[in-house]
């Protein structure tokens, strides 16, 4: 779960009446007491429990998480909010790419498109 403001949460994957991971995302505005679904574009990631999942900005980055019983999961989605756009990040990078990566994020605020430079990779998403 993540506070996107005094009055609204975020709440990101979970399980359905069969016990199945889903990949749902939801909000919920505490003042009018109602859930709004969230259309997730791009590369959505899988259901999965276990994960981290942060807010920098106008994006959220998943981390990790367990897919199956004996199946963890060591991915990076980017989720930028405006948008509602996911987009998986190559785990091929060198250590330093992906520390230009995260320190990129910091400075991002693009509405409609992320982008997200990476040196000497640019990543790209929504229109």
């Amino acid at each position: 779960m993540i506070q996107l403001s005094k009055d609204k949460l975020l709440v990101h994957n979970g399980h359905d009446n069969d016990n199945e991971k889903i990949c749902d995302m939801w909000t919920y505005d505490l003042t009018n007491n109602t859930w709004t679904e969230i259309n997730q574009k791009g590369d959505t990631p899988p259901g999965r429990n276990g994960h981290t999942l942060i807010r920098q900005k106008d994006f959220l980055i998943m981390f990790g998480g367990i897919l199956e019983i004996t199946k963890e999961s060591e991915e990076i989605f980017v989720f930028h909010l405006p948008s509602s756009t996911w987009k998986q990040i190559d785990m091929n990078l060198s250590p330093h790419n992906l520390e230009n990566f995260f320190k990129n994020i910091e400075s991002q605020t693009s509405v409609g498109q992320m982008q997200i430079v990476v040196d000497p990779l640019v990543l790209q998403s929504g229109r």
